[in-house]
């Protein structure tokens, strides 16, 4: 049998596999193994915008780029991405089960109060002055049940979800990726997708990284945690030798000023960038905000291939057992539907639709 994995000739410039993929800590044994990788795609899964990881029985686009070393990367033959479809397959039908039991979870216990985990300064998500369209949606929950919102604020960084929702201090997070580890997630209430964020006045209309002007264009991407991680549009930048002129802004930022994530809209409205590739709700907030207008493309298509994708569904998440509470979130999302499109719309975050073919159909 040949090599289930092919070698990649170059390495992905600071790649972070906990970004991009499934993280491999032994690509020999999963070379040995099939059943190795599917336990690593059931148990180590790693696919997101930030830190947050995968679980399982979450609607995904399946790939993978396993990480062999510090600097050796690799991607599945055809023979191993069968093993990945049959895994797949098997799952699914895994979480189809779960779903029924989870079907006829008892009522919630009775509640004081909708208790929230929150950033106090992370618009226009959340902040203490409840300004973000997160601290909206958690008002229109908490009266749908009859309760007052209690806020945890905690700066949404390593160790958020661990001195939050994991300490049992509060009992739900507003907005997570739909298939966060960590907690057990709602139905998504939205997808939003990665933008190139350019003066108006400049009329780039680039929206692929394939783009040419942008290898003589000063760029601006988000870079992800406290280790600078790199996000989606870093890796598709440097897997395209754009390294050099390109410019790293943290999300987090100088916490002690208001809205440090919105660093790459600023560099753009003053012209210290060309060009910011940013996560969209983000940069549709502070574009509307911008005493520059500017212009906001999703990028397409919304899977660089491989496997590496710039769009993702958002839920709420609670504690894994909190089933119950999961499912009453659920049926209180679906029934203001059109409150959350109006809110979200308020607050200039794209979304994204059913895609044609691989393009992004984005809603502003």
């Amino acid at each position: 049998m040949s090599s289930l994995f092919h070698k990649r000739k170059e390495p992905l410039a600071k790649m972070t596999p906990t970004v991009l993929g499934a993280q491999a800590s032994s690509p020999a044994r999963a070379e040995k193994e099939p059943s190795h990788f599917i336990n690593l795609l059931r148990d180590r899964w790693r696919f997101g915008w930030s830190r947050a990881g995968e679980n399982a029985c979450a609607p995904r686009t399946v790939g993978f780029i396993f990480a062999g070393g510090a600097k050796v990367y690799w991607t599945p033959t055809p023979f191993l991405m069968m093993v990945a479809l049959t895994a797949v397959a098997l799952l699914s039908l895994a979480c189809t089960r779960n779903r029924e039991s989870s079907q006829a979870s008892p009522t919630p216990p009775p509640r004081a109060a909708l208790r929230v985990c929150s950033d106090p300064n992370n618009l226009p998500f959340s902040n203490k002055n409840l300004d973000g369209f997160e601290n909206k949606l958690a008002e229109m929950i908490a009266k749908d049940l009859g309760l007052k919102v209690e806020y945890t604020w905690w700066a949404q960084r390593r160790g958020f979800f661990r001195n939050t929702l994991k300490a049992g201090t509060c009992d739900v997070v507003i907005g997570v990726p739909a298939s966060f580890e960590m907690a057990l997630t709602t139905a998504p209430y939205y997808r939003s997708t990665y933008v190139f964020v350019s003066r108006a006045n400049r009329h780039f209309a680039i929206s692929s990284f394939d783009d040419p002007k942008l290898k003589n264009l000063r760029l601006g991407v988000q870079m992800v945690g406290d280790d600078f991680s790199n996000s989606p549009p870093a890796h598709a930048l440097s897997r395209r030798g754009m390294i050099q002129n390109v410019k790293g802004y943290t999300l987090y930022g100088d916490y002690s000023k208001p809205n440090p994530p919105a660093d790459i809209i600023d560099a753009v409205e003053r012209n210290d960038i060309d060009v910011g590739i940013a996560w969209g709700p983000m940069a549709g907030y502070f574009a509307r905000h911008s005493k520059v207008p500017l212009t906001l493309t999703p990028v397409n298509p919304q899977i660089d291939q491989p496997f590496l994708p710039f769009v993702f569904d958002i839920s709420m998440g609670v504690r894994r057992e909190d089933a119950a509470f999961k499912d009453q979130l659920d049926r209180i999302l679906e029934s203001h539907r059109d409150d959350i499109d109006k809110l979200l719309d308020d607050y200039g975050v794209p979304r994204v639709g059913v895609a044609e073919g691989s393009r992004v159909n984005a809603k502003y």
